[in-house]
Formats: C-alpha cells, structure tokens, sequence
C-alpha cells in the first residue's frame, strides 16, 4: 500500500512534513513515531538537501522501520510498505 501526502515546502521543513505523514499512515500521532526519524536519516540534512533544490527535481530515498519513504523537494511524499509484495 502507498500513502501520499503533500506540503508546501515555502512554510513547512521536509522532515515536519515526513513525520506528520508517518504518523498518518501509521495512524499514529508524529511525536508517537518509532523509531525516531533520526534512526533513519538526518532530518537537519533532509532539511537543507531539499530547501536548497526547491526548484528541481531532487528527491530523496530512504527507508523508515518497515517504509520506504520518497520525499520530493516540490512537495510530495510517498510512504511505501517495503514488505509489501510488488511481484
């Protein structure tokens, strides 16, 4: 299952954003996210990465507990399951 979110990458940061989406697809609260977003990737680092390429089509991979998460610099978020079967 793929859960998409969108956010506005003028008024909210990227790792804000990816905690809230985490926290939806999971049913969860974002402060209730294990484990950290920190285990998984440096949210300061996401952060700048995706700021400074807001006008290109820069995205970044990474895999959260069971998730592998797709944030894009113009916005989006994509939330796979990774034990999902993709056959």
């Amino acid at each position: 299952m793929t859960y998409e979110a969108t956010f506005d990458p003028d008024t909210e940061k990227a790792s804000t954003a990816v905690l809230r989406a985490l926290g939806r697809a999971n049913g969860v609260k974002p402060i209730d996210i294990r484990p950290p977003l920190a285990e998984s990737i440096d949210p300061d680092a996401l952060d700048i990465i995706l700021k400074q390429s807001y006008r290109e089509a820069t995205q970044v991979v990474f895999t959260h507990a069971d998730h592998r998460v797709i944030v894009e610099a113009h916005g989006r978020i994509l939330i796979d399951d990774s034990k999902e079967d993709t056959s």
